[in-house]
């Protein structure tokens, strides 16, 4: 899976240390091979207590020649290595350092218990090349095979003399031990290491073994990682604490506006950052696993769950699109989060493109409604209209104030002379009325325009929700509920009676500055409004011809 580093060996050999677990075992004790017969390792044992005193020599003496303890020594040497070679190449670890792991001519089992004894004394390693050795170890590790192991053994135990391993299991438990130490010699050189390279060692060994997340690593980094999960958790746990206080005062920094949320979420991502750069090899190595680191699911979610706050109860978007960008950036290797931070984010994509839309509307709107003119000869009047409201002779009316209103124009003539026409437009609020009068068709034309997309559309709408309340309404002559004209019989004398028809007996047309209703049946069943002088006539006409053409019984599902 990999290959050697592109690094200089030389920079990377081990320091001032000189023994290893390899120097410890048993036949570099007292310098015996694994083909010496028991009178042989009594010699050299007797020899080197002479030399050394202590119990040492006695102890690795005893080691060797009860077959089973020599065997947890023999798994820890160099078996299927010559005995001269073997020597050789323990002899040269302090030299050689960490370039052993790539020998091609040594075993898996001798190159990896090489490897571990260099990684106990190497220093300085650079992060990358701590990640690529490490990795490497793991590789060799699952490269022994404990039948081939057990054939090494037993050959050298058939020349030496002693009894042959006949159960393939207890050189597999060796190996179990032996992992356990490869785990601690690769652990050891990380703790040598600043912290931020340690990190940083562990961030890239994982993503490599893991291939970003998408393949389970190596057993040996596998519980390489969950060491390194241990250790730091009590780091994490007290740093989460703090970003959780920090997002809480976001919260309750929000009904005092943006500026203060903002420093706060600046703490946050700069906090949060720091705590992803620890935690990321365990993000990965779970992700791999298929499972969820859940300290990360945690802190992640409570900085999602801040950002729907700021959106949902404080509209502040703009905030919430930063948490939630944090939590896809940080969170990105735990697949459940990532994805329901996704869709946050297309929410609130949504959201501001809906604001974005809304406000070229309101502006669109607030155009077609805007017109100002100057009204009179001499003496003018400002006549305006937008949104603030209609300004007229030095008044204002509020757009929403407005609650009827009536319009039209009277023709002059003289003589049967032509002369012009009067416009008017007339304005009613709770407190009062005016009356604009107008002179240009063209000012009047336009001003009306703005007047029905500004106030018209609402009045259509509240009268039909009248309607649909159970109210009547009456303009001049014309009584209306939601499913009936009340209309007026004429008579020669005195005044007639009230006829109340369903809308689809009644037909509706425009006369002499009149909104008239009629009867379909009976001629003299009629009503009549003036759009100059009644308030809404034009509304009304609005609704019931929109109702008609729509096909409807009601006037109030025009707008349905």
């Amino acid at each position: 899976m990999s290959t050697s580093p592109d690094t200089n060996w030389q920079d990377a050999s081990p320091g001032s240390l000189s023994v290893t677990s390899m120097h410890a075992n048993a036949f570099w004790v007292i310098g015996a091979t694994t083909r010496d017969d028991r009178r042989k390792i009594v010699e050299l044992a007797e020899a080197r207590s002479l030399e050394s005193g202590g119990d040492g020599a006695q102890k690795a003496r005893a080691a060797l020649t009860n077959p089973k303890g020599r065997l947890a020594q023999e798994v820890s040497w160099l078996p299927g290595v010559a005995p001269k070679k073997a020597s050789q190449a323990v002899a040269s670890v302090e030299e050689r350092g960490l370039a052993v792991a790539y020998d091609e001519g040594l075993p898996p089992l001798a190159r990896a218990n090489l490897t571990a004894a260099a990684f106990e004394l190497a220093q300085d390693l650079t992060p990358h090349q701590m990640a690529a050795l490490a990795i490497k170890l793991a590789e060799l590790v699952e490269a022994i095979d404990p039948a081939t192991t057990l054939l090494d053994i037993n050959e050298d135990r058939a020349i030496a003399g002693f009894p042959e391993v006949l159960d393939e299991a207890a050189v597999e438990t060796e190996l179990g031990d032996r992992r356990t130490a490869y785990k601690s010699a690769i652990k050891g050189a990380l703790d040598r290491m600043e912290s931020s390279r340690l990190v940083e060692s562990m961030v890239l060994m994982v993503r490599q073994a893991t291939d970003e997340g998408r393949t389970p690593a190596l057993p040996l980094i596998d519980h390489l990682v969950d060491a390194y999960a241990l250790e730091v958790e009590p780091i994490l746990s007290a740093r989460a604490e703090r970003i959780a206080l920090e997002i809480q005062g976001a919260v309750d920094f929000a009904p005092q506006g943006k500026a203060k949320v903002g420093v706060a979420i600046s703490s946050i991502e700069e906090m949060s950052r720091a705590w992803c750069a620890i935690a990321k090899p365990v993000q990965l190595n779970a992700k791999a696993r298929g499972t969820t680191d859940q300290s990360s699911f945690g802190l992640g979610a409570k900085i999602r769950s801040l950002g729907i706050t700021l959106n949902n109860e404080h509209n502040m978007i703009e905030l919430a699109e930063r948490t939630t960008a944090l939590v896809r950036e940080l969170f990105a290797d735990l697949p459940e989060l990532a994805e329901i931070a996704g869709i946050d984010a297309e929410k609130l994509l949504e959201i501001k493109q809906s604001a974005i839309d809304a406000k070229r509307q309101d502006d669109e709107w607030a155009n077609s409604i805007t017109f100002r003119s100057e009204v009179g000869l001499l003496f003018k009047d400002a006549l305006s209209i937008g949104p603030e409201g209609i300004q007229w002779k030095g008044r204002t009316y509020p757009l929403s104030s407005i609650t009827a209103l009536r319009w039209g124009g009277v023709r002059k003539s003289v003589n049967g002379i032509p002369t012009g026409t009067d416009y008017k437009i007339g304005i009613a609020t709770e407190n009062g009325s005016t009356l604009i009068e107008l002179k240009k068709e063209a000012t009047y034309t336009k001003f009306l325009d703005c007047l029905w997309r500004a106030v018209c559309v609402r009045l259509i709408v509240e009268m039909t929700q009248a309607l649909k309340g159970g109210k009547a309404l009456s303009f001049g002559s014309i009584e209306v509920s939601d499913t009936h004209a009340h209309l007026v019989r004429s008579k020669l004398f005195g005044f007639g009676d009230t006829v109340k028809l369903d809308w689809g007996h009644v037909h509706i047309w425009s006369a002499n500055g009149k909104v008239v209703m009629a009867s379909r049946d009976d001629k003299k069943v009629s009503g009549a409004a003036s759009y100059i002088d009644h308030w809404n006539a034009h509304i009304l006409e609005h609704v019931v011809r929109g109702a008609f053409k729509k096909g409807v019984g009601k006037l109030s599902d025009y707008l349905t």
